[in-house]
């Protein structure tokens, strides 16, 4: 079973990322993703790793950060406008100031940019680890061509874009 903090995340609950165990799960996760196995046993212990991953929600994971990251992103622009003199930059924010300073406070961060920084940052973490996890069901003779995450095209169908 996944854990309760993954299962959250890839529900869209990504204010966990306030918590220091989560960021350090997530980031020690595709530290060992990326990392190059140097002997023998290091290949099987990192197989046996990435096949005991749930990709499907290492991926949803992945999506629900990056989103997130975005709309982060999107209010750290608001605050630069709003603090370079644009009223409905500033009318905006203070409509949804409260919602915006329990959501950073949640996050643990001062600012929408930092916000956007740890989501994004998050949002990569989790897609090497989904990523690191389909190349090892690949390698292990997993067809997946026609391969469709949830609320996702198949690959072909992007290749053909």
């Amino acid at each position: 079973a996944a854990p309760s903090w993954l299962a959250r995340l890839a529900g869209g609950e990504v204010d966990s990322l306030g918590e220091v165990e989560v960021v350090s799960a997530v980031s020690e996760a595709a530290m060992t993703a990326r990392a190059p196995a140097e002997s023998l046993d290091d290949v099987a212990a990192k197989q046996r790793w990435l096949k005991s991953l749930d990709v499907p929600m290492w991926g949803r994971a992945a999506v629900a950060l990056s989103e997130a990251a975005s709309d982060a992103a999107g209010m750290a622009a608001l605050s630069a406008q709003c603090d370079s003199g644009d009223d409905v930059s500033c009318r905006i924010l203070s409509e949804q100031e409260e919602d915006s300073q329990a959501r950073l406070e949640r996050l643990n961060v001062p600012n929408w940019g930092a916000a956007a920084a740890v989501l994004s940052v998050a949002a990569s973490d989790a897609a090497a680890v989904s990523h690191a996890a389909l190349e090892a069901l690949e390698a292990f003779g997993f067809n997946l061509k026609g391969y469709r995450p949830k609320g996702g095209a198949s690959p072909e169908a992007e290749e053909e874009e």
